[in-house]
């Protein structure tokens, strides 16, 4: 199993915890965030924090916005494992390789919130 290239924030435990099996068969790489590593020795870096990774990101209630904020550690994090060759709005990852669905080399993206928005505009005007 491959653990790699998230962006993991925990509030009250550990981000990524491997408890049982076969450990060996687990590979954790570039994975950047908040609460610590549990059951393996590398392959996590702790963030700068959620508020200051994110343009918006809190543990609490929506609107959250959990694009990554300028000078943010997940900016050029990933690891040299296989990336998504687009990011979660269909953009082509150029680059740096950052951490999370989307990619930080376009201009500012719309709020997942938002994009299941303007996805529902689109599904309505189709024939």
């Amino acid at each position: 199993m491959l653990i790699a290239d998230n962006g993991i924030y925990w509030q009250n435990s550990n981000a990524i915890q491997l408890i049982s099996g076969s450990l060996n068969l687990v590979t954790v790489a570039g994975n950047v965030g908040h609460g610590g590593l549990s059951g393996a020795s590398s392959g996590y870096t702790e963030g700068k924090g959620i508020g200051t990774d994110f343009v918006d990101g809190h543990y609490g209630i929506p609107p959250i916005d959990l694009f990554p904020k300028s000078g943010s550690a997940l900016i050029g994090a990933s690891s040299a494992a296989p990336i998504a060759a687009l990011d979660f709005n269909r953009n082509s990852r150029t680059g740096t390789n950052d951490i999370g669905a989307p990619s930080v080399q376009r201009s500012r993206q719309p709020r997942l919130g938002d994009q299941r928005r303007l996805q529902d505009r689109r599904q309505r005007r189709s024939p």
